[in-house]
């Protein structure tokens, strides 16, 4: 069967825009071999299956149970022949040395090894290291992070005003909705080798008829059990922070409906010959 014979369901708007466009920066050969770095929803192992073609492969590595298990059915049942994903953490690959042509990453985070406010190193990048070893000397590696998301910065805020300072959620909420920039990622994949770096911001709008829409679309199974931590300790109801919520977006509401910016900054690097 084809590759494009059916079509696989991912998470769909900006996920698959941001994820063609990642495959199309680092324009894989055909019949290349793709390793596609925490594949979530398979937004670029899709399109860099179908680049690759029949001849090619592309070879996802996920830790997200779900994720895992969604896009692993999904290739089943599309009958997608030359792609696979693998339950695998990316800072321990299992890998041998230089055996992927080209690598994609798609908004899985760096903020445990980077600062992009400060510009810095924070801990041992061992899942860039991990990127770099496996990758071909002269292989492209491209990789995107969020560079401004409204709906994120909206529910980190409104959170923020009742969490408790010591609350372990504070952490993951900040890293949830850091913004990452383009001069971090230059400094993240110079430090490890790469070498003809570019990087660009691009702008996402997304559009939502309603903010229950907004809601149904944003708020994911992560957000709501700090929210029902917040509701079960009795500082505030979920109900009361979904109308803060809604009141805050009227502030991103035209005539068309609501609109949350999601820009991304993409970066690609080539390992040296």
């Amino acid at each position: 069967m084809e590759v494009d014979s059916l079509t696989p369901k991912t998470w769909g708007t900006y996920w698959d825009h941001f994820g063609q466009r990642l495959v199309e920066l680092v324009k894989p050969a055909t019949g290349s071999h793709v390793l596609d770095v925490g594949t979530g929803g398979g937004a670029s192992l899709y399109p860099a299956a179908k680049r690759v073609g029949l001849k090619g492969r592309v070879t996802g590595i996920e830790t997200c149970e779900g994720c895992f298990n969604r896009t692993s059915g999904e290739i089943k049942r599309c009958d997608i022949s030359n792609a696979e994903v693998l339950f695998m953490d990316a800072r321990k690959m299992t890998f041998d040395d230089e055996l992927f042509d080209f690598v994609t990453s798609g908004f899985i985070g760096w903020d445990d090894a980077f600062d992009f406010d400060q510009n810095e190193h924070i801990a041992p990048d061992r899942m860039m290291s991990e990127i770099f070893r496996v990758l071909k000397s002269g292989g492209r590696a491209a990789i995107s992070g969020w560079a401004k998301a409204d709906d994120t910065a909206i529910m980190r805020d409104l959170l923020f005003e009742y969490l408790p300072l010591d609350s372990p959620h504070r952490k993951n909420i900040a890293g949830w909705s850091h913004r990452e920039t383009s001069e971090g990622w230059d400094s993240i994949l110079s430090k490890a080798g790469f070498v003809d770096i570019k990087t660009v911001v691009e702008h996402f709008d997304m559009v939502y008829t309603s903010e229950e829409e907004w809601w149904e679309e944003f708020v994911d199974q992560e957000w709501m059990e700090v929210m029902e931590e917040l509701q079960q300790k009795g500082i505030i109801t979920i109900e009361e922070l979904k109308g803060l919520a809604f009141a805050v977006l009227k502030n991103y509401k035209k005539a068309d409906g609501i609109h949350q910016a999601r820009d991304a900054v993409l970066a690609m690097g080539t390992k040296p010959e």
